[in-house]
């Protein structure tokens, strides 16, 4: 709803210069809650696989809230399908009562976009969100489809470790109890602080020792967004000789921790099985802290996503109507089946079926 003396405007900002002249005026509306909204972190997370296409809404002429987008890019160029997760509630900046309507006006004004093909979204189901969707499409021709798409994962800390181990299954708590005291027993220590530094040297040491083999631009887009955010957090595990071994950090939203990197010397620790290690001290850490929920950014894996309860989103998919950007999509959601996965992922993505 918007306020009867109000006139929202929204105008596009496609250039990462418009949005840094934007982020001091945004500050206004950030607190220590939302670190993730801040545009500098924004940037820092694209990468350079996407473009930022940032909406602002303007009450009378006056900065009133940002939409965060991103346009996908293939070899430097824009594909004109423009993506946001805003299932967390990473998606805008202003005034939480009126979340919905800059919503919609910034997708009117994206659709309005000549080099705007579609449009693909995470939201919270229930939420203004899906109302604001409902409106656009009714108003437009528009190609539309919707599915749920539970991906981040949330782990419910209870008041002690002691607690937390007795949630899990019989298996699962006897291996934090194994590894734990194997570990212990080595000589490696806990540290659960890390300078910017530490992170980044043990990060580029650790690349090539994990077992799942993340590449550089990965990594050090990660790296960015933990020196972007105003309220970070990292840890790890150092063996005897005093090298990390395996390390983990992300920031805040809110009050709770999200972790959205993990590393682990996997090549020479593989016995040890670091990941449960480093995780098992985290979670004692972090309810010694008073936590109560710890949020792994897509998901936290086998061993603890059964215990895990999963944030729900609303994936949708907008696409403009037309014969040749039609059978585009049809063509890309035909190829994905026969094509390597990263391949695959990015035509389910230009077809609409996939959000990542």
């Amino acid at each position: 709803m918007t306020p009867a003396n109000s006139v929202y405007r929204a105008s596009l900002l496609s250039s990462k210069s418009e949005a840094l002249e934007l982020a001091t005026v945004a500050k206004q509306f950030i607190t220590n809650d939302n670190p993730m909204l801040d545009a500098t972190f924004f940037l820092a997370s694209l990468g350079n696989s996407w473009a930022p296409r940032i909406v602002a809404i303007r009450d009378n002429g006056n900065i009133a809230g940002l939409v965060y987008f991103k346009e996908r890019k293939v070899l430097g160029c824009g594909m004109g399908i423009l993506y946001v997760d805003g299932s967390l509630g990473t998606m805008y900046l202003g005034d939480p009562r009126f979340r919905g309507e800059a919503l919609r006006l910034a997708l009117e004004v994206l659709l309005a976009h000549p080099k705007v093909r579609g449009i693909r979204l995470k939201i919270p189901p229930n939420g203004p969100e899906a109302e604001a969707i409902s409106q656009v499409v009714a108003s437009r021709q528009l190609d539309a489809s919707s599915w749920r798409n539970d991906e981040h994962a949330r782990l419910i800390l209870p008041n002690s470790y002691e607690a937390f181990l007795k949630s899990l299954g019989s298996t699962t708590r006897r291996n934090f109890g194994y590894y734990r005291r194997r570990f212990d027993a080595a000589g490696y220590r806990f540290e659960e602080c890390m300078s910017i530094e530490e992170l980044r040297s043990a990060t580029s040491q650790l690349r090539t020792q994990s077992r799942r083999l993340s590449k550089r631009q990965a990594l050090e887009r990660l790296l960015q967004m933990f020196s972007a955010a105003s309220r970070s957090w990292a840890a790890g595990l150092r063996d005897d000789k005093g090298r990390w071994i395996s390390i983990a950090g992300g920031c805040y939203l809110g009050s709770q921790p999200v972790m959205f990197l993990q590393l682990n010397n996997d090549h020479e620790f593989e016995r040890f099985s670091l990941s449960l290690v480093l995780r098992a001290y985290l979670i004692e850490h972090f309810i010694q802290e008073g936590v109560s929920e710890l949020i792994f950014w897509t998901g936290a894996g086998t061993t603890l996503g059964r215990y895990c309860v999963y944030a729900p989103a609303l994936a949708v998919s907008l696409d403009k109507r037309g014969h040749s950007w039609r059978l585009t999509r049809s063509l890309a959601s035909h190829l994905a089946s026969r094509m390597p996965r990263k391949l695959a992922q990015d035509l389910r993505f230009l077809a609409g079926s996939e959000l990542h």
